[in-house]
């Protein structure tokens, strides 16, 4: 992602600013960032949350990002969110049977880094900024929740994307269409499609499971009885052993599922671990999906 947030004396009263984003729904962002009384560095919080709604295949707040600013005095800072290894991440993960699987570092859960967008962005707000983050965050969900014209290169990436998109699916229920085809900027979009990109809680329950035996299926052996079951999981979080050969899932539920949950879990019979820790009432942000409208 290239963005670019420049103003002259950072004052909104000035009206010599531009700002470049590879979206002009982004860059709009940007602009009302800086109009409603905020800095460029405001802006280009603005923007990039922004892009990671509308242009998430190139960007977004699941990964990571280098931020160098210039203020006014002429002090250069640099604030490093770029993504980390998970903390327990060792050299064997993306092997099985002893034969290296490239697809593991591409594809799935496995592939995915600590995100460090959402803590650089938090602290360029907190340290440079005089916009409450709350309000940013809130803007981007805004576009997400109403939906947006997906653009032609987004379009592209779907149709290229496909055959990766069917095998998952909360990746088949926000990249396709109920009757299963692709969504293209020429097929119209059920209103189902437009989903809250970014959503606040405090009445979640989180649930680990530590020491899960890791083998083939098993998130599938967990989830599903839940989701048969109406219960909506969210927020999976896996954490592998040293050994490679347990994990630890971390997932939300709304609380009023809690006593449900727990029930199906523990008589799973599929699934063997060590202990079952419950947080009750936790807040959190979620990041569920993007809002999609395709042109006509």
């Amino acid at each position: 992602m290239i963005l670019v947030a420049i103003a002259q004396n950072l004052s909104a009263s000035n009206s010599k600013f531009a700002i470049a984003t590879v979206d002009p729904i982004a860059t709009n962002a940007g602009i009302k960032a800086f109009k409603d009384g905020g800095n460029a560095f405001d802006a280009a919080i603005s923007a990039g949350l922004t892009l990671g709604v509308v242009n998430g295949y190139n960007s977004g707040i699941g990964g990571g990002c280098f931020i160098i600013g210039r203020k006014s005095n002429g002090e250069i800072f640099v604030i490093n969110g770029r993504e980390r290894a998970p903390f327990k991440a060792h050299e064997k993960m993306f092997v099985e049977n002893g034969k290296p699987l490239s697809n593991l570092s591409k594809e799935g859960a496995l592939s995915i880094a600590v995100p460090g967008a959402l803590m650089a962005y938090s602290a360029l707000c907190e340290t440079h900024g005089t916009t409450p983050f709350k309000t940013h965050l809130e803007n981007a969900a805004k576009i997400a929740e109403e939906g947006f014209i997906i653009s032609k290169s987004f379009s592209k990436r779907i149709q290229a994307s496909e055959d990766k998109l069917r095998k998952y699916p909360s990746s088949s229920e926000i990249f396709l269409n109920r009757d299963g085809t692709l969504i293209t900027k020429r097929k119209n979009v059920s209103s189902n499609k437009v989903i809250r990109g970014i959503s606040f809680t405090k009445s979640d329950s989180k649930f680990t499971l530590v020491g899960v035996k890791d083998k083939p299926g098993i998130a599938a052996a967990i989830f599903e009885p839940l989701s048969r079951n109406s219960i909506n999981v969210d927020m999976v979080v896996q954490n592998i052993s040293a050994n490679g050969k347990e994990t630890d899932l971390t997932f939300t539920i709304k609380s009023d599922d809690l006593s449900k949950t727990k029930n199906l879990v523990k008589k799973n019979k599929k699934i063997k671990f060590r202990k079952l820790i419950i947080d009750k009432n936790v807040s959190k942000l979620s990041i569920i999906g993007v809002g999609m409208i395709a042109t006509p």
